[in-house]
């Protein structure tokens, strides 16, 4: 039996950040079906934090005014705002 330890630098409402979680999830269910005596193997999880915008006001926050300030003007970034 092998115990993997891993650390995951995550931040908490990052959409990335939980896609790769899921992913690391389905890797690790994979590995315990596929691979000899994976099924014994334990594989131990540590999250750290990881702040993408430190600075970030705790109460709610106009996403125009986010999105003017951080990324680019707000008339560019609304002309590329098409889902």
């Amino acid at each position: 039996m092998t115990i993997f330890n891993i650390t995951i630098v995550s931040d908490t409402v990052c959409p990335w950040c939980y896609i790769g979680y899921r992913r690391l999830q389905k890797a690790i269910l994979l590995f315990q079906k596929t691979y000899p005596g994976g099924s014994t193997d334990t594989f131990s999880v540590v999250w750290k934090p990881f702040y993408l915008n430190p600075d970030a006001p705790t109460i709610g926050a106009v996403m125009e005014g986010i999105r003017l300030t951080n990324y680019c003007s707000f008339v560019s970034f609304n002309e590329t705002d098409h889902w």
